[in-house]
């Protein structure tokens, strides 16, 4: 850190008296100004102003002072990088202010380097010395400087130290201040507006106001009024801060989508009063904190909300008084549902930049937007389709051969009017990422944004019978920004077809003639259309399969051979070489597969009796 100060070398050879101070011959004359610098104190958690901070060279000369009661919480508005705002401290930081110390036993004007290095120094509380980094440059500068006409800002009604708004004040000994008021200019203040108390200056109307400055140079020249510079103060109107609470609204569609801000009482009057007030078109609204939706960071949009100035009563027959609010429009399309602020400036038309008064108020208050509530999947699922969060979905085939697929259309599985009133805000997803080998219903054909699927034939890679994670999603007016609203469920795509049911008796082979199982004693069931089938009329094969006792006794070959669709009975006979002694009981399974490759199996009891 660099610091800079200013003084003269020799000794003035004659007495000085200034502003009320004498200055005696050979007394050095230093500059009033200490140049501030900043410093990180460790540990962050001690209270500095509790300690007395000094500076010393590597040869414990202390030619320099921390000034007292001059440090300071470092204080900014951004970190040393936050929004802009009011000024916060910023931990372990800290201001404090540079001069000489000509009371130390060892001061000498002659010793000081132009440049040198220094190092803060305090105590601890057993009177061990601190002693900081060789990390602080001083430089001095041993010329007398000449201050020039200058011109500063002000508020009003607010007091201001004349020595910080004089462009160097501090480089000088001393300054002296006096009205210089010029009547002639229109802007300029009558003296009955400014009070001037020393170097303290108060202005209670906007307008400017010209001082002369009197001083003392480090060198001992007084420069009187006659060779004075002019200090011109330009006393600026600051617009008053009018706080107007809170105002809630829940996203929604036109005409529902506006909320009316209440005014005060003075302000009405103030935009009755006259049409030279009107709402700035430019507000400034942000959110009050940072917002994640969907789980990714966004930001205000300004398309989101408009303000205007409404009169309530506009559309009231015969009313002859205004009902004035600030009018927010809100477009459900780029709306964020958060809290957020706002501050929008009264504008005065017949007010002046120069004089700060363009703006006669600053209105500020909260907009909190609330989330959408108009749809909801509560009562949307077809519940015939799902046991709890489990759906189950019968595929529809098309195609043939290596073309073949099986599709399904997920609006299916909830009520008509999720399509009809919701379509264009919702889509589907799937749970990612898939395991290895299975391929996304959503590809091939199939759409997140129709909510087509297209299922694999084979289990194997997570097709039919097995179960996915799918996710509706209802995003509101397609807004990024609005929290989706998420239907997730687990979905089985199952084939057309279901149970294979056998509806006739235990057979029984008595003789060399053996027994028949007619085709009209199975029925599979159709769950596309809520019926059963006969074998005949389902587009399925059908393959027998025996156990041990069915394979050592029953003649197999025969079954192999039946077409349902040519012959309803099929016969089963005693395997010729097989000799019975005692009665044998015989399980035949009929399996059929359908076109998704799905099987369904059913079970025929035969018992062999020894022939007679």
């Amino acid at each position: 850190m660099e610091v800079l100060l200013h003084y003269i070398a020799e000794k003035t050879n004659t007495k000085v008296d200034f502003n009320g101070h004498k200055y005696e011959a050979n007394e050095v004359l230093v500059a009033s100004g200490a140049s501030k610098m900043q410093a990180l104190i460790n540990p962050a958690d001690v209270n500095v102003q509790l300690y007395n901070i000094g500076l010393t060279d590597s040869k414990d000369n202390q030619f320099f002072q921390i000034l007292k009661g001059s440090i300071q919480e470092n204080m900014t508005e951004k970190p040393l990088s936050r929004a802009a705002g009011d000024k916060t401290a910023n931990k372990g930081v800290y201001d404090m202010n540079v001069t000489f110390n000509k009371d130390a036993e060892n001061f000498d004007l002659a010793k000081i380097p132009t440049k040198g290095s220094y190092a803060l120094t305090t105590h601890d509380p057993f009177g061990n010395e601190i002693i900081s980094k060789y990390d602080v440059t001083i430089n001095v500068d041993q010329s007398a400087p000449t201050l020039n006409d200058a011109i500063a800002e002000a508020i009003i009604n607010k007091a201001y130290d004349l020595n910080g708004l004089m462009t160097g004040a501090d480089k000088v000994v001393d300054c002296k201040y006096s009205l210089a008021l010029d009547a002639t200019k229109p802007t300029e203040l009558e003296a009955k507006d400014i009070t001037l108390t020393g170097s303290t200056i108060t202005a209670k109307e906007a307008g400017t106001a010209t001082l002369k400055v009197e001083y003392l140079k480090t060198d001992g020249t007084v420069i009187n009024l006659a060779n004075a510079p002019k200090l011109e103060i330009t006393f600026k109107y600051q617009a008053e801060p009018v706080a107007l609470g809170t105002v809630k609204w829940t996203v929604n569609a036109a005409p529902n989508n506006t909320a009316d801000i209440a005014l005060t009482d003075e302000l009405k009057a103030l935009f009755n009063k006259t049409a030279q007030y009107t709402l700035d078109a430019n507000p400034t609204i942000g959110f009050k904190s940072d917002v994640k939706v969907n789980g990714v960071n966004v930001t205000y949009d300004s398309q989101s909300i408009k303000l205007e100035l409404f009169d309530k009563n506009a559309s009231v027959s015969g009313s002859t008084t205004k009902d004035w609010v600030i009018r927010a429009t809100f477009t459900p399309k780029y709306v964020c549902a958060t809290t957020h602020t706002v501050s929008v400036n009264v504008n005065n038309a017949s007010g002046s930049p120069t004089l700060g008064n363009e703006v006669a108020k600053v209105l500020n208050f909260e907009i909190v937007v609330n989330p959408f509530e108009g749809f909801k999947w509560d009562g949307r699922r077809l519940g015939g389709y799902f046991d709890g969060n489990k759906g189950t979905a019968t595929g529809v085939i098309s195609g043939t051969g290596a073309n073949q697929k099986v599709t399904y259309n997920l609006y299916g599985l909830y009520s008509a009017e999720t399509k009809s009133d919701a379509a264009s805000y919702i889509k589907f997803d799937e749970e990612t990422p898939l395991p290895e080998g299975f391929t996304s219903w959503f590809a091939n054909g199939g759409s997140k944004t129709t909510g087509d699927i297209v299922v694999a034939k084979a289990p194997a890679k997570g097709g039919v019978g097995v179960a996915r994670t799918i996710k509706a999603i209802y995003s509101p007016f397609n807004n990024s920004r609005l929290e989706n609203i998420t239907d997730e469920i687990s979905l089985t795509v199952v084939s057309g077809l279901g149970t294979l049911k056998y509806s006739g008796t235990n057979k029984e082979i008595k003789n060399e003639s053996g027994t028949t199982i007619k085709a009209d004693e199975f029925k599979i069931a159709d769950i596309a259309n809520g019926k059963d089938l006969a074998l005949k009329e389902a587009k399925i094969t059908l393959v027998w399969t025996g156990d041990k006792n069915a394979q050592d006794y029953l003649d197999m070959a025969n079954l192999s051979t039946w077409n349902v669709q040519s012959n309803s009975t099929l016969t089963v006979k005693k395997k010729t070489s097989a000799k019975i002694v005692t009665a044998q009981t015989c399980k035949l399974t009929l399996t059929a597969t359908d076109e998704w490759g799905v099987t369904h199996a059913t079970t025929v009891t035969i018992v062999v009796n020894k022939f007679e």
